[in-house]
């Protein structure tokens, strides 16, 4: 059989499209006498209390022990002011329902299906009182509640009252007070625990948005809707300002490879450094940037030596600054930062840099710099003021003298030419060009065949003019 039970704003002659419904499928709750089987719904759980039998041939009878019948979760949601409780489909129903009233320091309702004999024994008077209010409040005839107050304390000090004294509610109310002007139990006068505050927020969270609460402080606030409005304080070791977030950073520099290959750049080639970075690589104290520096930067990445160099510098991220909107510095040296510009730094390492145009595909590379493989591969130009091959004996092998650069030059053809991402009427570009009907020797392409060595062919020249300066010579002293 199902029970629905509704909760409704409104009377069961007027429902509302608000109405709130639990229904159970259980067997048919009996009645024998003053005895019956009960359904109770308390601190969320259901369960149905048997107490009268019925035969197969229908004849009811009373349990020598209450039978439990566990139904689960149940939960039934009431509203703010008047709650109108009944069994649908059934009428004159005996509902028995206990409140959590709502107050400042609860938006919670509970329902309640049984109740507190001790009160109902020596409170007779206000039971009767607050049953009959409600009847009134409610105006239906079928429903009748009971309030209780849920405090331990309070409801003992209401039941040695009573006993010792005939009291309304409301008067009860004034003594807690201890006044006479109002019959609110007042704030000062209620004690709560840590777990009576957790059990007053719903679901144990704080809800800022139901009641438009903010929370405000002389660092920061959050309004209702959890937006956070910082003016200075800390989060995590960072600085916070009105637009600002920020922290300085003090401790042992973690040195890697890249940190000993540009030492040893910076020695070789007298790279001019800023003052904090320069100390920073100058190991050994000398006031130089040498090779020794750079072998120790290498044991200590490796982690064959212990590091004891320490550094200071700052983070921050700044939205009023959008050349530096996010910065590090290094000491007082900016290292780095990114803003509407792009990035800005002073030192660039790494193994492979790919620039490419804007549409994002594969043939749309204009710079490939691979410092692993040593080359760099463009489609656009390369402007710099000076551009050096590595050429010490140290670094090649198989060294011999080359010769027949004249045959070479003399057997291949220059032409020019535009780029088919240039227009037609582009000035034209004069060298070789890489194909099978084109005669460019093998000499000046690179090892993919795809380009030419510009530095094989500079030498190549180089080499033919000095063949050149022998015949001449040659004819020369023949003519004297």
């Amino acid at each position: 059989m199902k029970y629905t039970i509704v909760v409704d704003k409104q009377s069961r002659t007027n429902p509302s499209d608000e109405k709130r419904e639990i229904t159970f499928e259980i067997d048919e709750l009996r009645k024998k006498g003053e005895i019956h089987d009960d359904l109770i719904i308390e601190n969320g759980q259901a369960k149905v209390i048997r107490r009268i039998a019925l035969s197969k041939y229908n004849v009811t009878s009373v349990l020598e022990n209450e039978v439990i019948e566990e139904l689960g979760e149940a939960k039934i949601p009431l509203f703010e002011g008047d709650n109108y409780i009944y069994v649908k489909d059934e009428y004159n129903n005996q509902m028995c329902a206990e409140y959590i009233v709502k107050s400042d320091f609860t938006d919670m309702y509970v329902t309640k299906v049984e109740m507190s004999s001790a009160i109902e024994e020596s409170a007779q008077e206000i039971n009767l009182s607050v049953t009959q209010k409600l009847e009134n409040y409610s105006s239906t005839e079928e429903t009748k509640a009971l309030i209780k107050l849920l405090s331990d304390q309070v409801a003992l000090e209401l039941t040695k009252k009573v006993n010792d004294r005939d009291l309304t509610g409301a008067s009860i109310i004034l003594r807690i007070n201890e006044n006479k002007s109002s019959a609110k139990i007042s704030a000062d006068m209620i004690t709560l625990s840590a777990n009576d505050v957790l059990n007053i927020l719903a679901d144990n969270e704080i809800n800022l948005t139901s009641k438009n609460t903010t929370i405000k402080s002389t660092n920061f606030s959050v309004d209702k809707n959890g937006n956070i409005t910082a003016k200075s304080g800390t989060i995590g070791g960072f600085t916070l300002e009105s637009n600002k977030f920020s922290t300085t950073i003090n401790g042992t520099y973690d040195f890697n490879v890249f940190d000993a290959k540009f030492a040893l750049i910076s020695s070789t080639y007298g790279i001019n450094l800023s003052t904090n970075l320069f100390n920073l690589y100058n190991m050994d104290g000398n006031n130089e940037i040498d090779v020794f520096d750079a072998g120790d930067i290498l044991d200590i990445a490796l982690g064959k030596k212990a590091n004891t160099k320490k550094t200071t510098g700052t983070f921050e991220i700044n939205t009023n600054n959008p050349k530096n909107f996010i910065s590090v510095k290094h000491g007082s040296d900016l290292a780095v930062s990114i803003g509407v510009g792009g990035i800005n730094t002073r030192v660039l390492a790494a193994e492979t840099i790919v620039c490419t145009s804007m549409n994002n595909t594969l043939n749309s590379l204009r710079v490939l710099i691979n410092g692993q493989k040593g080359e760099i591969h463009a489609d656009g130009n390369i402007t710099a003021k000076n551009i050096t091959n590595s050429s010490l004996e140290s670094i090649k092998k198989n060294i011999s003298k080359f010769n027949n650069a004249l045959d070479i030059i003399k057997n291949s053809e220059i032409y020019e030419y535009n780029f088919k991402t240039e227009k037609n009427t582009d000035k034209k570009h004069v060298g070789f060009v890489i194909g099978e009907k084109y005669n460019t020797p093998s000499i000046v392409k690179s090892n993919d065949g795809k380009a030419i060595e510009s530095y094989t062919m500079s030498a190549i020249e180089w080499r033919a003019l000095q063949e050149l300066i022998k015949r001449l010579e040659a004819v020369e002293r023949k003519v004297n």
